[in-house]
């Protein structure tokens, strides 16, 4: 389903990004080759394998995260997640 999306679209997964509430979805993404961004809701299945290495973004309000991602001037560096995130910034994903 990944890929006929992105063959659909013709969409390059260097330069996508796929966002979701539930992190299992996020693997194949990442495997494929998407920056991954993942909503962390309270809902307890959500979250199952977090710690995975294919969540690149750890984000609670995906608006709030979207208007630092645009916004002009310098990123805040607490908009990328959780400090042991291995993520670059948003804005360096965004350039992928």
């Amino acid at each position: 389903a990944y890929r006929r999306l992105l063959s659909r679209h013709e969409m390059d997964p260097g330069r996508t990004v796929f966002i979701e509430d539930s992190v299992r979805n996020l693997e194949p993404a990442a495997a494929l080759g998407m920056t991954t961004v993942w909503v962390q809701s309270e809902t307890r299945w959500a979250g199952d394998g977090h710690s995975a290495a294919y969540v690149d973004h750890v984000v609670e309000d995906l608006c709030d995260w979207l208007e630092a991602l645009t916004a002009p001037g310098p990123m805040d560096d607490s908009v990328d997640g959780p400090a042991d995130s291995q993520a670059d910034s948003p804005a360096a994903s965004a350039r992928r």
